[in-house]
């Protein structure tokens, strides 16, 4: 079992996947504007999941500057939330590893893996905040994105 979670600037989606990616159970809830509010929402709304052990955990977050080697979020565009260890955090909340990564970038691989003749693709989001990410072959060019 997988646990899948996206950051928004107004709302936080929670869901378990099985081994093919199928959600089997879902959350949400508004997103605090607390980090710490955050962590215990977000436990709460893992804990109505349902699962005890999930092998890994992503998460997608408005970052618009990090620390990707050690999982910290120092800056976001439309949360004031600064300096965060979401990967130390999350792994300590759900006893599992975490991919912590812009929200755009995975929304942008996601959209890639979807479209598999797609080699090149530029992806734009435009809600909460404005995110971008460019995908090339299926990888996440690390140089484009976080801005918002």
């Amino acid at each position: 079992m997988y646990l899948g979670i996206d950051v928004g600037g107004t709302k936080t989606l929670v869901a378990s996947l099985d081994d093919s990616g199928v959600i089997l159970a879902q959350q949400k809830f508004p997103t605090p504007q607390d980090y710490q509010e955050f962590l215990a929402e977000l436990s709460r709304s893992i804990e109505l999941l349902g699962v005890k052990d999930f092998r890994a955990a992503g998460i997608g977050i408005p970052v618009t500057s990090m620390q990707r080697e050690e999982g910290i979020a120092l800056t976001f565009s439309n949360l004031d939330w600064r300096n965060v260890k979401v990967q130390q955090d999350l792994e300590r909340l759900t006893q599992c590893p975490v991919a912590v990564e812009n929200d755009a970038k995975l929304a942008g691989l996601s959209e890639s893996m979807l479209r598999n003749e797609i080699r090149k693709l530029l992806y734009v989001t435009v809600s909460t905040g404005i995110g971008y990410s460019l995908v090339i072959d299926h990888h996440i060019d690390p140089n484009i994105g976080d801005g918002g």
